[in-house]
């Protein structure tokens, strides 16, 4: 893995257009796919569809903070709970509107309040009207609070295992041609930021502004090739002067491709640049990089391995006015980085191991394995949400964060609903040896019904 990371370092600028000049060849010369054709009729059915969903999960969490000098053993319950309605007015325009509330068992607090990181909230957490074949073109419009989902959702992602999950305030246009896609959108983050108090202290604006191109083409053995370009303007840090402002451009692109024998390779390269800080003061230059290899049984038994690794590079020089750190962007990295979600794809090595299972009717079943370690020694450990689960130091010389397992089970076959519960256990490393004089592993248990209508 190391000889690899050293070859994408090396990186330069003409490789990267040799690098997108190759998958722009792979778009052209995939095979093109027939489209369903449109129903462009102007009758007057209407359709209307109750959508419903209510999950609980429990968790238990234990030394969260892997010292057991000070004991955080948490249980709690958590409750997701969503009503609205799909609408189909005509055959070019549809439309969903979604309330979600969420909240914590015997916890009652101010309970309206944004979508986001609260303790509990009731809000709208999807809100829409799509217009389809715009000028009688493939051609179509999603207006209003949606998700935002791309390719494995490494970077862009609705983070449905949490109780809040992700949604934009955003408008996206998507073009389709056959087995070819394209989106343009723009979109805010849907978050917990007030509006600026009266009178305005000048930072009117603290919001995540968020908006792209998103190319993708759909083939037979060469499955998927999607190409991008993500802009995300940050300006949700507290409001002091000089104000800072995140400006980064992500490039990337990502191919999933079957090899026989039920095998397939999927991998996914991303580039990051930009600027950060009050007055632009730091230049950014980051890379990630991903891949996994997948094994399908054809059996009844829907036996499935998988083995991948994935890179994201950190800062080797804390003071030098460049930040090299990959941002993750808006990503649901639960399944590629741990079900404990200590981990994110910033400033990180990790490999993972997966088998799976149905073992009995509706009975299924899979256990991972992930090792960890920094790219960067000396940069922060960031966690799922990419907060800093370690600070940076500048003394730090190892890199092992620890390892994880996860073993989940999840029961079907009752109708509507899905039973599901795990166990993880984070196995510690030489870096949190190092930063905690009590350091002790950390364990994750979970259970969760949810009912959808």
């Amino acid at each position: 893995m190391r000889s690899l990371v050293s070859v994408c370092r090396r990186r330069s600028p003409a490789a990267r257009g040799v690098f997108f000049g190759l998958v722009a060849a792979l778009i052209a010369a995939s095979p093109p796919a027939v489209a369903d054709p449109e129903d462009d009729d102007d009758s007057d059915d209407r359709e209307i569809e109750l959508l419903a969903q209510v999950r609980v999960r429990a968790e238990l969490r234990d030394q969260s903070d892997f010292n057991s000098a000070t004991p955080d053993r948490q249980r709690f319950y958590g409750q997701r709970t969503r009503l609205g309605v799909d609408a189909k007015v005509h055959p070019k325009v549809e439309g969903r509107v979604l309330f979600q509330d969420t909240r914590y068992w015997g916890v009652e607090e101010s309970s309206t309040t944004q979508t986001g990181d609260e303790e509990q909230a009731t809000d709208l957490f999807e809100g829409y009207i799509d217009l389809r074949w715009i000028w009688d073109l493939p051609l179509d419009l999603r207006l209003g609070r949606q998700n935002l989902t791309y390719g494995r959702e490494r970077l862009v992602g609705k983070l449905d295992f949490s109780n809040f999950g992700r949604t934009f305030d955003a408008f996206r246009f998507r073009y389709s041609l056959g087995a070819i896609g394209f989106d343009i959108f723009s979109a805010k983050l849907v978050d917990t930021n007030p509006p600026p108090p009266a009178p305005s202290t000048g930072f009117a604006d603290q919001d995540r502004n968020f908006s792209g191109l998103y190319l993708s083409r759909q083939g037979d053995r060469v499955e998927t090739v999607d190409v991008y370009w993500l802009r995300d303007i940050d300006k949700s840090f507290p409001p002091v002067t000089p104000h800072r402002e995140t400006k980064r451009h992500t490039f990337g692109a990502r191919g999933k491709g079957r090899l026989g024998g039920g095998f397939a390779l999927e991998g996914e390269y991303s580039y990051q640049t930009g600027s950060d800080g009050p007055d632009d003061a730091l230049d950014i230059a980051a890379q990630a990089l991903a891949a996994e290899l997948v094994w399908e049984g054809q059996g009844g038994r829907n036996v499935r391995a998988a083995a991948g690794v994935d890179w994201a590079t950190g800062d080797e020089d804390l003071d030098d006015g460049d930040l090299d750190t990959f941002n993750q962007l808006f990503p649901t990295g639960h399944s590629f980085l741990g079900y404990m979600d200590y981990v994110g794809r910033q400033n990180i090595q990790a490999v993972h191991g997966e088998v799976g299972a149905r073992l009995w009717k509706q009975f299924h079943g899979f256990v991972a394995a992930h090792g960890f370690r920094l790219d960067e020694p000396v940069d922060a450990w960031f966690d799922a949400a990419g907060a800093v689960k370690l600070p940076a130091d500048a003394t730090r010389t190892h890199r092992g964060i620890g390892s994880e397992i996860d073993l989940v089970l999840s029961l079907g076959g009752i109708e509507h609903a899905t039973i599901e519960g795990g166990y993880s256990h984070f196995f510690r490393g030489r870096v949190i040896e190092d930063a905690i004089v009590d350091d002790e592993d950390s364990d994750w248990a979970y259970f969760s019904i949810k009912v959808d209508l």
